[in-house]
């Protein structure tokens, strides 16, 4: 499971014009998810809560009976009687060549943003956790990207248009946070209409950057996976782009 825990700075920057906000934290899971304030709903703290325990035992329940599921940095083999929340995993992990656990965070928020605009009909709907992101908007909405010390943070990011959600937004480190990674990235963030496969490649795609010479040629490769909408990439002073979203740059 994602162990530790880092201040989500970045939170505090929220558009709360746009959106309603709540905090659900079970165990090492922190969503922030944002609703249109005309689609919020009281009931939607435990929706989301019962949401979190149900694939939280499915996910915990599968790995105690297959040992080294969590702790795999490569795809394992895939079981059509696991769970939806371990299906999901594998099947990103599967495509983007690493271990199902770089999948669990945006698999995650893709379940609980799912379930919850399906029971609610909400309009518009972000779900974030720890910086992957499974958003649903009607209108454009930028989503900037944390490079933790790198200047780039909170100066560069995308502005996903409502035809390309539901959308993953997805990022992964070599440098800060919590997760795991080979490589040296300041930030690889990756957008995929699969989330739980935004997720996993921006783990594979962060795992191939130590230096800046190596951010031109693996945005330059990952920006041709037809899956992947947009890559931004990340080290120190060197940044790369690639895709069909519009990338912006913030003053």
């Amino acid at each position: 499971m994602i162990m530790g825990y880092q201040e989500r700075t970045y939170r505090r920057k929220a558009d709360h014009l746009r959106f309603s906000y709540f905090r659900i934290v079970l165990e090492e899971t922190d969503l922030w998810i944002g609703v249109d304030h005309a689609s919020r709903d009281s009931r939607m703290e435990k929706s989301v809560k019962q949401t979190l325990k149900d694939i939280r035992k499915d996910l915990v329940g599968y790995a105690l009976s297959h040992p080294g599921f969590f702790h795999s940095h490569t795809p394992l083999p895939a079981d059509p009687e696991a769970p939806e929340v371990v299906r999901r995993m594998c099947a990103a992990s599967a495509k983007a060549g690493v271990g199902p656990m770089a999948a669990v965070a945006g698999t995650f928020s893709a379940i609980a943003g799912e379930r919850l605009k399906k029971e609610f009909s909400v309009r518009e709907l972000t779900v974030e956790n720890g910086g992957d992101i499974w958003l649903h908007i009607e209108s454009p909405l930028t989503v900037a990207v944390d490079a933790g010390d790198s200047p780039f943070t909170g100066k560069a990011g995308l502005e996903v248009v409502p035809e390309y959600a539901p959308l993953g937004v997805c990022t992964s480190s070599g440098t800060f946070g919590h997760s795991f990674s080979y490589g040296r990235a300041d930030a690889v963030m990756i957008a995929c209409r699969d989330c739980s496969l935004a997720d996993a490649l921006a783990t594979a795609w962060c795992n191939r950057i130590s230096r800046e010479k190596d951010v031109e040629k693996t945005v330059q490769m990952a920006g041709k996976i037809p899956e992947i909408l947009s890559v931004i990439a990340i080290r120190e002073e060197k940044l790369g782009i690639a895709g069909k979203i519009r990338f912006r740059i913030f003053a």
